[in-house]
């Protein structure tokens, strides 16, 4: 049985109490026991997936619809596609080609077990400041094994490599030593806007699933390169697909052959080097998809051709949930801020794409359109800023009613 140690994370002038978790059984099937954070945890026992109402076959659409049938859905050229800007090299994520080279004693193909969970939230919605509460889940720390890395640990809790480097900047992801403690960052802000179906929000690479009333699901996901970004853009679902044939697009084929000499046309459903997975909500955004992958440890990173991918575990509950006509959108926000039992919060993530460099600017148009910027300590907004752990982080405490002025 192995423990994760009851510590205190210290983040940017304030302290997160990180909770105890336990996991369940060897290290190829643990199962992280949920507890209660700033949102209400509630574990659910993950959906089976052959009782869907859902298709094998490729299905046609209505023509009228003005959207193609379902074998165009990763078959469209990309060269149109706006590209919103190019990263600082310096800056980037790496590519999953850059990270798993020489990687090849990584075994992906093991299941993971891991218990869904669906957060309570209080308040969403509602208006004004007082009684709002919009972050979910709890920091926790983990105690590392002789020989795992962070693409171990990141698969096995439910996070994307991404989020343990943001969280641990001095960790060296590939060398943890036996009991080193390692920051789960396991608690998270909600984005602004719509609180309804599907929200990706880029930066963060992590998906929100609105359940209905006052429930979340969140999951990790990779997304598209620099090359190949992921666009801002609103949609609903318009068909599921399991086992989904990937036919590939003339630009992904001319790629695969010049760096490995492939000529496939096509990849069945099902097959191991399909990278759609076996499960795919298809988007009424035409070329783009949510769907599984074959390459379990790209979640977290940029590494798909836009389309966004989850970890096969994740996209297989969440498949059953999502009925056609879900709205969704995918939202571009590297700074998210909130409140949780009166502490203003911030929450900050690279700028992958470069879309909004400024930073500090984003931070006072997100605490202005909150009501929030008066409740701030600056020295604190400012640290929060500089260190972007892509954690919930205090910077101020919002007035209550008796004292009628911010308490810090």
């Amino acid at each position: 049985m192995k423990r994760i140690a009851r510590k205190q994370a210290w983040l940017i002038g304030a302290v997160a109490a990180a909770t105890v978790c336990q996991s369940v059984g060897d290290a190829s099937a643990r199962t992280w026991e949920p507890r209660r954070g700033r949102g209400e945890a509630e574990a659910i026992a993950v959906p089976d997936s052959s009782v869907a109402p859902v298709s094998t076959e490729t299905p046609r659409f209505d023509p009228k619809s003005g959207v193609d049938s379902l074998p165009t859905l990763e078959s469209t050229e990309f060269a149109e596609r706006p590209i919103l800007g190019e990263a600082d090299p310096t800056r980037a994520p790496l590519q999953e080609s850059e990270l798993l080279e020489g990687r090849a004693d990584h075994d992906d193909s093991e299941p993971v077990t891991r218990e869904l969970v669906r957060y309570r939230v209080s308040g969403v919605g509602r208006k004004g400041v007082a009684g709002v509460q919009t972050a979910i889940g709890t920091v926790k720390v983990y105690e590392a094994r002789t020989g795992e890395t962070f693409l171990d640990i990141a698969r096995d809790t439910g996070l994307g490599y991404n989020e343990l480097l943001a969280a641990n900047p001095d960790q060296d992801p590939w060398v943890l030593s036996d009991g080193m403690p390692v920051v789960l960052p396991s608690e998270w802000l909600l984005p602004e806007g719509s609180h309804r179906g599907l929200v990706l929000n880029i930066p963060e690479m992590r998906l929100y699933y609105y359940a209905g009333g006052d429930a979340v699901l969140t999951f990790p996901v990779g997304l598209g390169r620099q090359d190949w970004q992921t666009p801002q853009a609103a949609f609903s679902i318009r068909g599921k697909t399991v086992n989904p044939t990937w036919v590939i697009p003339e630009s992904i084929r001319k790629e695969r052959f010049e760096e490995d000499g492939l000529t496939d046309t096509m990849i069945p459903g099902g097959r191991a080097d399909n990278p759609l997975g076996k499960h795919r909500l298809e988007l009424t955004l035409a070329s783009y998809a949510i769907h599984g992958t074959n390459k379990r440890w790209g979640i977290g990173m940029q590494v798909s051709h836009g389309c966004v991918r989850l970890y096969p575990e994740d996209i297989e509950a969440l498949f059953p949930l999502v009925k056609a006509g879900t709205p969704g959108v995918f939202v571009y926000e590297p700074v998210k801020v909130g409140v949780s039992e009166g502490r203003v919060l911030i929450e900050v993530h690279q700028d992958i794409y470069e879309v909004s460099p400024d930073l500090g600017g984003a931070a006072e148009r997100a605490l202005a359109r909150r009501g929030l910027r008066e409740y701030v300590d600056d020295d604190l907004l400012e640290a929060a800023l500089k260190a972007a752990t892509g954690m919930p982080t205090d910077i101020g405490r919002v007035a209550t009613a008796a004292a009628g002025r911010p308490e810090m």
